[in-house]
């Protein structure tokens, strides 16, 4: 299994995970690398439960990656709900593309659905989410928070770039409990709620599409620390 295949691995190690569906919950405590391989190979790890509080995947170490992977998730919660959850460390979700074995088509992305909560969620660390997909999710695309905890001289940033955010039922984006959000040239569309809705924390988008979200392309409340003017300015809405 792959839960083996992590318990296994050494610090810094890469998975190389082949075609197929994987029924399991990994929790990934340790800095790994998981990839589908080769690259193009159609992986999916799905974790359907009738249990609360888990999620997919529960990241809590300090370097680690998930690289061209389908992630499906349900499991009855009101809080805590996520296909993907990251508590502290660093987490990278990200495309992947080899140069000696490109996938048909180009970039194979990370795609994260959730029928039950939000895509990811995070509370505390650094996420990094590049050319990934983010649908049809119960609640948020992502939702992003400080560390609840409050530890001192923790950084808690969430970078998304070139990803597509569409279909899900509440926000695009949740930002909250002083976050910093960095958002570039990614399309946000048709999202029930907000594109992006920053309660607190600080902000920074630019370069994006924002189309046909239910309430609108973004909302900022009057703690957060966002430019509303040169957002409008620098980022596209259509629809």
């Amino acid at each position: 299994t792959l839960s083996d295949a992590i318990a296994a691995a050494k610090e810094g190690d890469v998975i190389q995970v082949q075609a197929g569906t994987y029924r399991e919950r990994l929790i990934l405590s340790r800095s790994v690398t998981l990839q589908a391989w080769p690259p193009g190979a159609d992986v999916t790890i799905s974790w359907v439960t009738d249990r609360p509080y888990e999620s997919v995947v529960l990241s809590t170490g300090p370097e680690v990656c998930l690289r061209g992977v389908k992630l499906r998730h349900s499991s009855p919660s009101v809080a805590n709900n996520y296909a993907v959850f990251m508590q502290g460390g660093s987490l990278r979700l990200e495309a992947h593309m080899s140069p000696i074995c490109p996938p048909k088509g180009g970039l194979q992305e990370c795609d994260i659905s959730s029928a039950t909560g939000s895509g990811i969620g995070s509370e505390g660390g650094r996420l990094s989410v590049r050319k990934c997909s983010m649908h049809d999710c119960k609640r948020h695309g992502i939702a992003m928070f400080g560390d609840l905890e409050g530890s001192e001289g923790a950084m808690e940033l969430l970078l998304v770039e070139e990803c597509s955010i569409s279909g899900n039922e509440l926000n695009g984006l949740l930002l909250a409990d002083n976050a910093h959000l960095v958002l570039r040239q990614a399309r946000i569309s048709r999202n029930g709620g907000y594109g992006v809705y920053v309660k607190d924390g600080r902000a920074d988008i630019d370069g994006n599409t924002f189309a046909r979200n239910g309430r609108g392309p973004w909302f900022a409340s009057d703690s957060a620390d966002v430019d509303l003017f040169a957002l409008s300015k620098s980022n596209a809405q259509t629809g």
